[in-house]
């Protein structure tokens, strides 16, 4: 995840980022917008995503994905100052829920999530049985889910997949 502390300009930061990382077709394009800590408001960094999201958009012609926990997407989403523009704009990145506690629940402005990351470090309440925490020797692994089977994963992956050129 991207983030800035103090009063970094978000978009500038993404884009160097974006441009020092070579991609290739196997790599999936997951983006997250930048996240500040301190005494900012809700709506400030929602303003802050939104500058992100339209800056990627305008650069790549893709919308990228956002990642974040249900609970702080709806306090983000819907807190004082957030208009329903910048929720439409928002709305229009593919969905990447953290919840490792328990299935997400869909989550407005959105239809669906795409992606539900279930564990992370190996923390996960969820059954094991139903919900393996590690992979292989790898003990605290990040876990994920694509909400589809794999021809659904495959065309999601071409259809918001974002290849530089030059």
């Amino acid at each position: 995840m991207s983030r800035t502390s103090g009063g970094g300009d978000a978009s500038r930061l993404a884009l160097a980022r974006i441009s020092l990382r070579r991609c290739d077709k196997s790599d999936p394009p997951g983006r997250s917008f930048p996240r500040r800590r301190g005494g900012v408001s809700a709506s400030a960094t929602v303003a802050q995503a939104v500058a992100f999201v339209e800056r990627i958009r305008e650069r790549t012609g893709k919308y990228p994905g956002l990642y974040c926990s249900e609970y702080r997407l709806r306090q983000m989403l819907y807190g004082p100052g957030v208009t329903a523009a910048q929720r439409r704009t928002l709305g229009n990145c593919w969905l990447w829920i953290a919840n490792y506690h328990f299935k997400p629940r869909n989550t407005a402005p959105w239809d669906q999530w795409h992606l539900w990351q279930y564990c992370g470090d190996g923390k996960c309440d969820l059954p094991r049985s139903m919900y393996p925490k590690s992979i292989a020797n790898i003990r605290r692994a990040e876990r994920n889910i694509f909400r589809g089977d794999n021809g659904a994963l495959q065309l999601f992956w071409q259809e918001n997949a974002w290849f530089p050129t030059g």
